[in-house]
């Protein structure tokens, strides 16, 4: 199933806002229920557009997970 890309990056966007910390790509394709290559597109392109950041793992040290940023707070 593909998802229309803006509906996608809505329903991860939504997720994350919902959620308390961060989650990862695999967390958030699991909660929204889309493939991860559409959850990875999407954060992908919300990254890009200041909406979400990249935070590290508390277990690796390294930008594993995801978290709104303030302008993704709307």
């Amino acid at each position: 199933m593909t998802t229309n890309p803006i509906v996608a990056a809505l329903m991860v966007l939504t997720a994350l806002r919902s959620a308390p910390g961060s989650r990862s790509a695999l967390e958030l394709s699991t909660t929204t229920g889309l493939p991860h290559d559409e959850v990875t597109a999407s954060l992908w392109a919300s990254e890009r557009a200041g909406l979400v950041a990249k935070c590290p793992d508390s277990r690796r040290g390294y930008p594993s997970k995801y978290r709104l940023t303030e302008a993704g707070m709307w």
